[in-house]
C-alpha cells in the first residue's frame, strides 16, 4: 500500500463515521491518531532478493512465506 492508497483508506473511514473527508495528512494521522500501531515494511527476501513485507524490522534476514 502506497501513501495515496493509505490515504484513500483513511478518507473513507472518514467519510463512514464523520460525514465528510479527512481534514488531517496522512503523516498527521500516523503522528497524532495511530502513533502506536505499527505498519509492515518493505524488505528483501535474502535468499531470492524480491520484495517481501514485515512487521518487525530488527532482524538482519527475511524469508518469504513461500520460501
Amino acid at each position: 500500500m502506497n501513501k495515496k492508497q493509505a490515504m484513500e483508506v483513511a478518507n473513507k473511514i472518514f467519510v463512514n463515521i464523520f460525514g465528510e473527508k479527512s481534514p488531517y495528512t496522512l503523516e498527521e494521522i500516523l503522528t497524532e491518531i495511530a502513533f502506536d500501531v505499527k505498519l509492515p515494511q518493505k524488505v528483501m527476501d535474502s535468499t531470492t532478493g524480491e520484495e517481501t513485507w514485515a512487521s518487525s524490522i530488527n532482524p538482519s534476514k527475511y524469508i518469504t512465506q513461500k520460501n
